[in-house]
């Protein structure tokens, strides 16, 4: 499956979301406000609380490009953030972690089909490959992450495992996606600086 520009589009629009969302999730402190915290700093602190309306937008406007990478990828990435959470304490939804994330697998292989298990190997890929990356930086920081709560050779193995499944499904869309997530995270991580350069 080679992607077409609006597919490619929607995998860039549906990826900058998800990172954003992911940082604001990760420090929603006072810190990432002021556009000092971790990746998406900057972009939270310019649009304030207009964060969840701008994500929503773009989020649509990936969907109306191509709703299947759209929804197959953010679908995954809300998955794979269950992961490592409290199993214990219960979601605002009232489920358990798990529970939940069982339900929008469920979900998500009902709306996309089969494009749904490449982009969600992806997505654990992508997610194992960003915690080993910032795994010292994680660690100063105090962030939680799979490194800091398995260990660095699980991570490798699970990201080797995922990548693995992932290329042997729809190896094109599995390089696409992983170049794609490097490059906004090196986007964006630089936002911080620009971001203060602009105060």
């Amino acid at each position: 499956m080679s992607l077409g520009p609006a597919s490619l589009a929607a995998l860039v629009l549906v990826g900058l979301v998800i990172k954003v969302c992911d940082d604001y999730l990760d420090g929603a402190d006072e810190e990432v406000f002021q556009g000092s915290g971790p990746v998406g700093g900057y972009v939270i602190h310019a649009s304030s609380r207009g964060i969840l309306a701008y994500a929503l937008l773009v989020v649509l406007v990936a969907a109306y490009l191509d709703f299947e990478i759209a929804a197959s990828f953010f679908l995954s990435a809300y998955t794979v953030g269950m992961v490592g959470l409290n199993q214990v304490n219960r979601l605002p939804s009232g489920l358990y972690p798990m529970v939940e994330s069982a339900f929008v697998v469920g979900f998500g292989f009902l709306a996309t089909g089969g494009l749904y298990l490449p982009a969600l190997a992806c997505t654990v890929a992508i997610q194992a490959l960003d915690d080993l990356v910032d795994r010292e930086s994680d660690r100063l920081n105090g962030t939680r992450s799979w490194c800091k709560s398995w260990g660095v050779i699980p991570t490798l193995l699970v990201f080797g495992i995922a990548a693995s499944l992932a290329l042997y499904l729809n190896w094109s869309l599995t390089v696409t996606a992983l170049g794609l997530s490097r490059l906004l995270t090196w986007v964006l991580d630089r936002q911080i600086r620009w971001g203060r350069e602009l105060k």
